[in-house]
């Protein structure tokens, strides 16, 4: 098997889109590939699922161990694959000192990088910033550069120029012009999702084309060192023959903030998951004992997800039955009383957390998370500790009624870090729910303990 990181000196750089053109390139000539993603983002896995038809498995050095990252890339990898593509986040080096950094994750697995450098407003100063990121880190292999948004040949010239006096064991790889056909639209958390952006054969094929009239592919595979698949690293234990309960997990739209490892946990510990869509669905799955809202964009669908008065009720009628409830961001905001678009706005949701949700014009809340169990809930006892990650443009107006908050959180990003830790979510006997996105493998038990807690539901549930 061969694999390597897409890397880039800063975000904006075109990385994105760049994997995505490799992953439909290789896809094309016939190579079986696996994408990985480094660090906490859900949006940029979704785009690679619909290139590859493969899940894109997050990598991340602060929310998992070493050891962790390493099983989980093997794991994956060694499922009948030719190429795994790892894509970094955000700079190279950024997020090294609080975070996960793309230079983290190439070190853990000691894999070659290529570098990305937006070339749109320079020349000859390229060969200045590429020396730096070559030198930063002798324990960094930068073995290929990439130079994205050439405008010209005289552009090229300049940029080659500007590489000649640097040494060192590196290819330049090619040179991509700009092209607008290939950008996905922003929104406030980031790129449109991949629902959202139409990846019919004519996308995948203008992505793969446009990578190979400007790269020799072939050769660049050449270039890719081998790596031994030979190892006894399998993350993934044998599923419980015996689905022991079913959770309904919200999945459409608005809800599609899940990380593939949290699923999986849950399969492995003997959940059935069943997807439903509370933007379009009028049933809930037939006889389920527990479930999973995630994060998304609610806001967007609020009015459609408030006139949907079936599911309202149907979720309603469950939470007062005491099913086990998990809900993340997006799944807090919709079980929330009323979602806040404007002043003048507002959207009524099931109301099972009692409180109410604004969105804000500017982002609230970005970073790593630890948080703390401050009581016995259906995650676990008080005291047990998870990691993860908030990202959110909405904030709780106020706790009336919900003063058994759940989660201490400790903000591991600020120069503050676990001095002024705070509570924020909700828990009662059956329901947790925070702007946490907590990755399970983090704390295992989390997993392990929501789907005893539906078992627990299917033994008495009333119904």
């Amino acid at each position: 098997m061969k694999s390597f990181v897409i890397a880039a000196t800063q975000s904006g750089s075109g990385k994105t889109i760049i994997t995505l053109a490799f992953l439909a390139t290789f896809m094309k000539k016939g190579y079986k590939t696996q994408p990985f993603k480094v660090g906490p983002d859900f949006i940029d896995p979704g785009h690679h699922k619909k290139i590859t038809g493969r899940d894109s498995i997050n990598l991340d050095s602060w929310m998992l161990t070493p050891e962790q990252n390493k099983t989980l890339f093997q794991s994956y990898s060694n499922k009948d694959c030719d190429i795994a593509v790892i894509e970094g986040v955000m700079g190279l080096f950024d997020g090294m000192s609080r975070g996960s950094s793309t230079a983290d994750i190439a070190k853990i697995l000691d894999l070659p990088a290529l570098l990305i450098i937006d070339a749109s407003s320079m020349a000859e100063s390229v060969g200045a910033i590429f020396n730096g990121f070559l030198r930063y880190d002798d324990k960094i292999k930068i073995k290929w550069v990439l130079f994205n948004k050439v405008s010209s040949e005289k552009h090229k010239k300049l940029i080659l120029k500007g590489m000649e006096r640097i040494k060192g064991n590196f290819n330049v790889l090619g040179f991509l012009p700009r092209n607008t056909d290939l950008q996905i639209p922003h929104r406030h958390l980031g790129l449109f999702t991949s629902d959202e952006t139409d990846y019919d054969v004519a996308f995948k094929e203008k992505l793969a084309v446009f990578l190979d009239n400007n790269i020799d592919i072939d050769r660049f595979v050449e270039t890719i060192p081998q790596i031994s698949t030979e190892n006894n690293l399998n993350y993934k234990t044998e599923d419980k023959k015996d689905k022991i309960c079913r959770i309904g997990v919200a999945r459409d739209r608005a809800f599609c903030f899940y990380y593939p490892d949290n699923i999986r946990l849950l399969e492995e510990m003997g959940a059935k998951i069943v997807y439903f869509s509370p933007v379009y669905d009028t049933e809930l799955p037939y006889d389920i004992h527990g479930l999973y809202f995630g994060g998304g964009y609610p806001e967007l669908y609020a009015e459609q997800l408030s006139k949907n008065s079936v599911m309202i009720k149907k979720i309603r009628e469950l939470s007062q039955n005491k099913i086990p409830i998990y809900a993340e961001c997006g799944g807090l905001m919709y079980l929330s009383r009323y979602i806040y678009i404007n002043n003048d706005e507002k959207y009524e949701m099931p109301g099972i957390i009692p409180v109410n949700v604004r969105m804000l014009e500017k982002r609230k809340a970005l970073g790593y998370r630890e948080v703390e169990l401050q009581n016995d809930c259906i995650l676990g006892e008080k005291g047990l500790r998870a990691r993860g990650h908030e990202f959110h443009y909405s904030e709780i107006m106020e706790q009336e009624g919900a003063n058994n908050l759940y989660l201490l959180y400790s903000d591991l990003i600020s120069d503050n870090a676990n001095l002024n830790p705070r509570k924020e979510g909700f828990m009662s006997d059956n329901i947790a729910a925070s702007y946490a996105h907590i990755h399970f493998l983090s704390q295992p038990l989390f997993a392990k303990n929501f789907v005893e807690a539906c078992m627990k539901f299917l033994k008495t549930k009333p119904y």
